[in-house]
């Protein structure tokens, strides 16, 4: 799909497929890195190590815009625990059907971020749906941490 939008769009650029537990590129590449609630859909365990790996490919004083989904919305409540800590079979919420979301609180991204990090910016928003009779928050965090 990014290909062939490029093409239509007429951009250039290298897109690459790749497991983001083992980023293909060198050490200190990057001045920053963007997670849009890619990461929020693996198990914790998995996401320590991936942030391990930004952290590797960041060069010294690199960024990283980090954005899961927080355990505050109404979809984390609206599904069954899962293993590693993920939240399944979500039956309620902004993230109906949508497959595993591990929901973070303030105390994982504190853990998340612990080593070899300063934390620059963490924010929560929460959006209420109206529309709806029943209670339903979308939420989530705006992470930006710096390398040290």
């Amino acid at each position: 799909f990014a290909r062939k939008r490029f093409a239509a769009e007429g951009l250039q650029g290298e897109l690459r497929v790749a497991d983001f537990i083992h980023l293909p590129f060198p050490d200190g590449e990057f001045d920053f890195v963007i997670d849009r609630e890619a990461l929020t859909c693996s198990p914790f365990e998995d996401s320590q190590q991936t942030v391990a790996e930004v952290r590797r490919v960041l060069k010294p004083g690199g960024k990283f815009f980090f954005n899961p989904y927080s355990d505050r919305h109404s979809s984390h409540v609206a599904g069954k625990p899962g293993p590693g800590g993920v939240t399944v079979d979500i039956s309620g919420g902004t993230l109906t059907g949508i497959g595993q979301i591990f929901f973070y609180g303030k105390r994982d991204l504190l853990r998340l971020f612990e080593t070899g990090w300063k934390l620059l910016s963490i924010r929560h928003v929460e959006y209420m749906e109206e529309l709806e009779p029943q209670y339903n928050c979308h939420a989530e965090w705006i992470v930006i941490a710096e390398k040290i």
